[in-house]
């Protein structure tokens, strides 16, 4: 079983790249197949796939292989009799539609990937690819499913199964804290669209400048990537937390009472 993404590492581990992981250890665990990940655009640490397995109660007695495979090198790949790839992206699925018959090919869907994009040529490569009868797809949430359905992507009735994402327990709770503030929590990627940073900066102004929240009871957590210094008026200290590993980010999430995640696609 081969995954193909772009790049896992410190700076890509988000919930995309983890799904794709966890998904593809358990499937290759319970076919008792060998995995292999390859990479598109930096070499993979295998340091953080290890982590995610282990912070997601995944038994690790996998054999995994890893492969650098530039998106910019045109190299041969052996591929074996009976393997499966998982996709991550319209990119990756059609890089190995270039080399293997779609029906050994799992597209694991987890955005409206037209959004990235305005309308223009790499829009409608990404809605020719999700239009595909000839590809199975994973799709993560019944919601997305309906809206990709319901924005003329038909074959998605026949060719897909969706699932809600599960989290877990011992990565992911309630934890009991000393200090007296509250805090809310904005996922923030300033240079990633459709993660909406600007309107999630809005609606912060706009709760600090009120009242709603103040200083003396919050505190504001940005985390995510590339976050620039901000404040908010009603001495609400704010704390930066860029790229954070994965151990980090869970014990992050653990400690935040509200959160503000915005996602346009």
């Amino acid at each position: 079983l081969t995954i193909v993404t772009d790049s896992i590492g410190k700076s890509s581990l988000f919930g995309g790249v983890a799904t794709a992981i966890i998904m593809g250890a358990i499937i290759a665990r319970d076919d008792r197949r060998s995995l292999r990940i390859i990479t598109r655009t930096e070499r993979a640490d295998p340091r953080a796939v290890s982590m995610i397995l282990k912070h997601n109660g995944i038994n690790a007695n996998i054999d995994v292989e890893f492969l650098f495979y530039p998106s910019d090198r045109m190299r041969p790949m052996e591929v074996s009799k009976n393997e499966i790839f998982i996709t991550t992206s319209w990119w990756t699925t059609q890089c190995v539609i270039n080399s293997v018959s779609p029906d050994r090919i799992i597209y694991l869907l987890q955005e409206d990937e037209r959004g990235f994009y305005p309308l223009g040529d790499d829009y409608i490569r990404a809605e020719a690819v999700m239009a595909r009868r000839d590809l199975r797809f994973v799709i993560n949430t019944p919601l997305l499913k309906r809206h990709l359905i319901q924005t003329g992507l038909a074959n998605l009735n026949d060719a897909s199964c969706a699932f809600e994402p599960a989290f877990d327990s011992t990565s992911f709770y309630r934890e009991p804290k000393e200090q007296k503030r509250l805090r809310l929590g904005f996922y923030a990627r300033p240079n990633n669209p459709r993660n909406l940073f600007y309107l999630g900066l809005e609606i912060l102004d706009e709760v600090t400048k009120s009242g709603i929240i103040n200083g003396e009871t919050w505190e504001i957590v940005l985390f995510g990537k590339d976050v620039p210094p901000i404040t908010f008026e009603g001495n609400c200290e704010v704390v930066i937390a860029d790229s954070l590993p994965w151990n980090e980010y869970a014990a992050l999430i653990r400690s935040i009472d509200v959160g503000l995640s915005l996602m346009a696609t």
